[in-house]
């Protein structure tokens, strides 16, 4: 089901069932632009139910696949919405050819229409995931894949010690694996830096909970914290 987010912004979370006792939060969000029409970042396996409220929304318009790892349902997307452009990181030319996106994230032969209204910042020195972050601009919302987790709970006893190793489980953090596939840490660190300059107020990763200002205090600070290794790594 569709849950409101922001202003003009709904989240579909699901569970993907990576193995028996292994269950990993996931979730889509759904941008309505200001002409109506929808951006979808990081599609999932939408069932009817959910296909109709989508649509009750708006035409679809965009499909966004923003790293090499959320891609498994862009197909079942593109098909349902022929009409729509989609949209790839980089690191999906090789990894699935058979996607064949209108343009990939940071072609500048292929601009993205939306940039005015929701601005794509890329994560550099991390080849292997060529993640880009999503800044709805009107409502001040910063939206990531794997740049860092917030899953407080999970089903599976298998997720929760893989998220423990990961340094990932309970809290706000990026997993280590996203830091072992870190190549350039310096560059990863600019990146970073840029994406702590954008005016948010909420971050809502693809894995775990949306995160807001509470009593863990101010969002910017806590991204920060999270990321604090690169930035250490950098000074």
């Amino acid at each position: 089901m569709l849950t409101p987010i922001a202003n003009e912004i709904w989240g579909i979370t699901a569970e993907a069932r990576l193995m028996p006792a292994f269950y990993l939060p996931i979730r889509c969000v759904v941008i309505r632009l200001d002409d109506g029409g929808l951006l979808i970042h990081s599609p999932l396996r939408f069932d009817e139910d959910t296909v109709r409220e989508i649509e009750a929304l708006g035409p679809v318009r965009y499909i966004v696949s923003p790293n090499a790892f959320h891609h498994l349902f862009a197909k079942a997307a593109i098909k349902r919405w022929p009409a729509a452009s989609y949209f790839a990181s980089s690191a999906l030319k090789t990894k699935r050819p058979d996607l064949r996106p209108e343009g990939f994230l940071g072609d500048e032969t292929q601009p993205l229409r939306f940039a005015a209204e929701v601005y794509a910042l890329p994560v550099d020195g991390q080849p292997k995931i060529a993640e880009w972050v999503f800044f709805h601009r009107a409502s001040r919302t910063l939206i990531c894949t794997d740049m860092v987790f917030c899953i407080l709970k999970t089903r599976g006893f298998l997720a929760r010690l893989y998220l423990r190793l990961a340094g990932a489980y309970g809290l706000l953090a990026q997993t280590r694996l996203v830091s072992l596939f870190t190549s350039d840490r310096s560059a990863a660190a600019r990146s970073y830096e840029a994406v702590l300059e954008l005016d948010f107020v909420r971050v809502v990763p693809a894995h775990g909970e949306v995160v807001v200002e509470d009593g863990s205090g101010p969002v910017k600070p806590r991204i920060r914290h999270a990321l604090r290794r690169y930035f250490s790594q950098a000074a």
